[in-house]
């Protein structure tokens, strides 16, 4: 369908951005009217971001995207089509999550840190009420944020530790509340003084040479009681202690049992066999000594 343009009485009045919103009044001729907003992609190029109803688009969820840019507004109903309508640049000012800008130089023993508005806007439209608190705290060590309150917007940080690692933040204090939402963070290491630099390197070569030292004391000492240190840790020559306890201890003693009981035990035994025996012999030598004799 091909919209013509039409009077003025059909456009929007009063297009203005506000905290992260487009709004804009109804039209002379209000009935059955359509919204269309557009944002400028480019200076020349634009994309649809709204078609309604409604008299304002809500961009909060998106406003970092939007910031820097323009909005345009045109009615349009049936075939009938307004001019678009301008709003203002969308700045700080329009925005609920604006941040100030921070920049640091880093030098030995100390952090030159600026401070800045994304644009005047806002300093524009609080005045001085809007302060800015500088953060900033070791790396891993979040919960020892340094702040200061400054009148300047750029501070001189010293008497950092060498070597340490940094990060460094700024945010916006608006009479005794913080406002809209910290800059971004930005970590660097402290870097030695040539001074510092100066005092490692010599506390580390003279660390070095004592070690070396040492350990050239221990190497001739070594070598020139070699037969001392080698006969010292020779094992000695001595007999192990079980092989000791077997051939050179007494055998344990036994209660030995009585020899009189142990004598009349076995004699009884053995002489009674051999009494019969000789029993035995003897009758049969007279049985046969009778016979002899009886022939």
């Amino acid at each position: 369908m091909k919209l013509c343009a039409s009077s003025s009485e059909l456009s929007p009045q009063k297009v203005e951005v506000q905290s992260s919103v487009l709004s804009w009044n109804l039209p002379k001729d209000y009935t059955n009217i359509t919204y269309a907003v557009q944002c400028n992609v480019t200076l020349s190029d634009w994309r649809d971001v709204y078609r309604g109803n409604q008299q304002q688009f809500n961009f909060s969820a998106e406003a970092e995207d939007f910031y820097g840019k323009r909005f345009r507004v045109r009615s349009e109903r049936d075939e009938q089509t307004s001019a678009w309508v301008m709003s203002k640049l969308v700045q700080c000012a329009h925005l609920h999550t604006c941040a100030p800008v921070i920049e640091l130089k880093v030098e030995t023993d100390k952090v030159h840190l600026w401070m800045k508005h994304r644009d005047e806007s806002l300093k524009k439209e609080k005045g001085g009420h809007l302060k800015f608190i500088p953060l900033y705290w070791k790396r891993n060590s979040t919960d020892n944020k340094e702040q200061s309150f400054v009148k300047s917007d750029h501070i001189v940080l010293e008497d950092l530790d060498s070597g340490e690692e940094y990060c460094f933040q700024v945010k916006y204090l608006y009479f005794t509340e913080a406002f809209g939402k910290p800059s971004r963070e930005i970590c660097t290491v402290i870097p030695e003084s040539s001074k510092q630099r100066n005092l490692r390197i010599i506390l580390l070569g003279v660390l070095t040479v004592s070690v070396f030292t040492s350990l050239g004391g221990f190497l001739y000492f070594g070598h020139k009681y070699y037969k001392r240190i080698k006969a010292l840790f020779r094992p000695p020559l001595d007999i192990p202690e079980h092989f000791e306890e077997f051939f050179f201890s007494e055998l344990p003693h036994r209660p030995a049992a009585d020899p009189a009981s142990q004598v009349t035990e076995s004699c009884d035994i053995i002489s009674f066999v051999e009494e019969v025996a000789e029993d035995e012999d003897r009758s049969d030598l007279e049985h046969v000594e009778e016979k002899a004799s009886s022939i």
